[in-house]
């Protein structure tokens, strides 16, 4: 008969293999992508740290450059004796020696110019590619009424301003740095005025573009006041401040990263950016110059789309692995497994009275080929037995009917002794098979038989424990015996009496006299309705 495909044992093997494999690979995917993603932020991290390093670097490089140039010009300006020409010919110098200065002026504290003049101020700017002189005291400007001077006089040092968009000027973005010049009075050091410059910030520009490390990567600068300085959204530039741009597009973090970056902290944030509509990274660091802030962010997508792609395809490659494997199982189950197909339907034959199928000898001496040659066996036999029946009634056909009935005894008495054999046989067999140890014991308690098992626990050859008494081996504990101990010994009354004794503490003495606690277990032997001797079983304990 026909086994359904899905009964049979290879498909079910390899479905079982199939299964266990889908359960699996998700879970090995995952554990690989966590891993792989940890990997790749943290190695992206790194590279933005390192360019958040290099903007900042290159920013204060900048504003270092300038304020130095601004220092040395009011070093200069100490205790020196001054003309208008002489004036108009340092902001000329300053203005034509750097490129990066849009405007350049010189104004003096009341009476400190000559000791005549209430107030003086020059400057000079860049227009229309030439440089302008002005006269920054007339009444349309009146400098010392300005942010930029009063700023520095009360600081008394060199003074940053927050950028700006210089219209009408140099129409250009600017930030302004100012700071005082000294002269000595009486023998006192006192401010005589401040030297002021406009400083161009088209190279922030540039310097964002030299660091734009990654596709999705972006730099953000801004001021002290948090005033965005360079954003990936010109828009903002000038126009928002890093509070503002927080409220308007309800991402607290900016604000929160203006704030660190005020107390001098530096550090990374990962949030849901409402401005880039996507998770991002950003690094914040402060520039130690100006009080400026410096933000380098990159999108995660842009790392977490690679290991996305690597998960898809590490899938697909196991998903390809288990499909082959099951097809290895399949072919490997099915020609290891055919055997036993040919067998069920030798049992079916052989059910069926036919004792002349053919049984393929097997070609291994393994389970299978074992079995096969069992099966080869039992219906030898059967034959054998046939056989002998068939010419036991032909005899009894013809030696009659009484003749036939005396072979038949003889038969059967003859079978029966056979199977007494085989039974005893096998009966061994199954006590040399247990692992547990085995005593065979005579009415009187002594060791008739032993399994294997005795002689590789205790050390004692079959012919110094056969005939032996049993006690000299073997005893119950005293947590077995306890209260209940009678004149006769358990074992014996147990025996006496037929019946049981299941798991009852007891210890086994090996031949170097080493107790070994035991579990025993006694079965009488009958023979009909009468205790011919029994089986004890000792099962050792294990720590």
């Amino acid at each position: 008969m026909s086994v359904p495909f899905f009964n049979r044992l290879p498909v079910r093997l390899a479905a079982m293999i199939l299964l266990m494999g889908f359960i699996a690979v998700p879970i090995v995917s995952e554990i690989k992508r966590r891993a792989v993603e940890r990997i790749v932020l943290g190695q992206a991290e790194a590279q933005a740290a390192t360019a958040t390093i290099a903007v900042v670097e290159g920013v204060q490089d900048v504003l270092r450059s300038a304020e130095s140039s601004v220092r040395y010009l009011s070093r200069d300006l100490e205790g020196r004796t001054l003309s208008a020409a002489d004036v108009d010919k340092i902001t000329r110098n300053v203005i034509s020696g750097n490129s990066v200065f849009t405007d350049c002026s010189v104004a003096f504290e009341p009476l400190a110019f000559d000791g005549k003049t209430e107030h003086f101020g020059r400057a000079v700017s860049r227009a229309t590619g030439a440089l302008l002189s002005q006269d920054i005291a007339a009444p349309n400007y009146e400098y010392w009424t300005k942010d930029w001077y009063q700023a520095a006089l009360a600081r008394g040092d060199m003074v940053w301003s927050e950028p700006f968009y210089d219209k009408g000027g140099s129409n250009v973005p600017v930030v302004r740095l100012s700071a005082p010049f000294f002269r000595t009075v009486n023998g006192e050091r006192v401010i005589a005025g401040v030297i002021s410059a406009g400083f161009d910030l088209r190279w922030v520009k540039q310097l964002v573009e030299e660091n734009d490390f990654f596709d999705s990567g972006y730099v953000i600068i801004f001021s002290q006041a948090g005033r965005i300085i360079a954003h990936p959204n010109p828009a903002y530039v000038f126009n928002e401040t890093m509070e503002s741009l927080a409220a308007k597009t309800s991402v607290p973090e900016m604000a929160s990263i203006h704030q660190r970056v005020l107390a001098r902290h530096q550090g990374t944030l990962t949030y849901l950016s409402n401005v880039f509509q996507k998770r991002v990274h950003e690094n914040y660091k402060p520039v130690h110059i100006a009080g400026w802030g410096v933000v380098v962010g990159y999108s995660e997508s842009e790392f977490l789309q690679q290991i996305s792609d690597f998960r898809w395809i590490t899938t697909l490659s196991l998903a390809a692995t288990l499909a082959l494997l099951s097809l290895i199982v399949l072919y490997a189950t099915k020609t290891s497994l055919d055997p036993l197909e040919g067998l069920t339907v030798v049992s079916d034959e052989i059910a069926r009275g036919n004792l002349d199928c053919d049984i393929v000898r097997p070609s291994k001496d393994d389970e299978i080929g074992r079995l096969s040659k069992s099966f080869i066996v039992m219906r030898d036999v059967l034959k054998k037995n046939r056989a002998l029946e068939s010419e036991v009634k032909q005899k009894a056909q013809e030696i009659g009917l009484a003749n036939e009935k005396l072979i038949l005894e003889n038969l059967e008495r003859r079978w029966i002794n056979q199977a007494l054999e085989h039974q005893a046989r096998y009966n061994q067999v199954i006590i040399d098979s247990m692992n547990d140890l085995v005593f065979v014991l005579t009415k009187a308690m002594n060791i008739s038989r032993i399994n294997p098992a005795v002689v590789r626990r205790t050390g004692f050859e079959p012919r110094e424990l056969i005939n032996s008494p049993l006690s000299l081996f073997v005893r119950l504990s005293e947590e077995a015996l306890g209260s209940k101990q009678t004149l006769l010994d358990p074992l014996t009354q147990a025996l006496r009496e037929g019946h049981d004794l299941r798991d009852q503490a007891a210890v086994i003495q090996n031949k170097l006299g080493r107790l070994t606690p035991v579990r025993l277990t006694l079965f009488p032997l009958r023979d009909r309705d009468k205790v011919v001797g029994g089986v004890i079983i000792l099962h050792e304990l294990r720590e």
